[in-house]
């Protein structure tokens, strides 16, 4: 079957690079042949519309800079095919360029920043959803928190891969003619140090690092399998990652 490696929220350059490197470990090791960004892969911290901490003083340019770094690794992962879906920080760009400087906007964007075409990604703006066989794939349906994968679920009526709460959850329900859909998050792999927006309690305690494979059928049917990491270990496979 088609292996499908599902990078959830990491908020770069504010990565865990610890959890990040050991998805990359396990996934040169199982060979992947398809990659999905789930959003908010790149933190967009310069052009967000939020108070700054003056602390921070990465600029925008080597905020791109450092993401493109982290997608040059995963692009040595080799995979056949490489989809994007942008989450809402991603979408920062968009919403600051036309604020900010409306009558350029089109030329600073998203797909020219992060090389999508020179990358050969296939891109899926915000607020859209990707298929890939029989699963819906998106950053969110505007929801947050513990019940925002079941919304998503309910929204598509089918199974769908959604980012943007980094939890990591799993719901199987049935719908009225008994048919089994999935929806599944698969946790984040950014650094909590790096949040500045909540109490840390909150985070510690409903957060997981990690991240999500699937196993597609000809049919188009995705098996999905979380993949938490625990103390920077993680088990594919029946296989321990550290």
């Amino acid at each position: 079957m088609e292996t499908i490696l599902f990078i959830p929220d990491t908020h770069v350059p504010y990565a865990d690079e610890r959890a990040f490197n050991l998805m990359l470990k396990v996934a040169r090791d199982i060979k992947v042949s398809t990659v999905v960004y789930l959003g908010d892969f790149g933190d967009f911290y310069a052009v967000s519309s939020h108070d700054k901490d003056p602390s921070r003083k990465v600029s925008f340019m080597e905020e791109l800079r450092i993401v493109n770094q982290y997608m040059d690794k995963v692009d040595a992962l080799g995979a056949k095919r490489t989809y994007f879906v942008e989450g809402n920080h991603e979408f920062r760009l968009k919403r600051f360029m036309a604020a900010q400087a409306p009558a350029v906007a089109d030329l600073v964007t998203l797909e020219q920043v992060l090389r999508f075409k020179e990358r050969g990604y296939r891109y899926t703006p915000y607020r859209e959803f990707l298929r890939i066989g029989k699963l819906h794939i998106t950053h969110d349906v505007g929801k947050s928190g513990p019940n925002a994968i079941r919304d998503a679920q309910a929204m598509f009526e089918g199974n769908v891969v959604a980012g943007h709460t980094h939890r990591m959850q799993a719901l199987y329900a049935g719908n009225a003619q008994g048919k089994s859909h999935v929806g599944m998050s698969f946790g984040w792999l950014g650094d909590n140090k790096s949040i500045d927006y909540m109490h840390k309690i909150v985070s510690n305690r409903t957060w997981q690092l990690g991240f999500g494979l699937g196993h597609m059928e000809s049919n188009g049917v995705v098996h999905l399998v979380p993949c938490p990491i625990v103390d920077y270990k993680v088990v594919v496979n029946g296989k321990l990652y550290k």
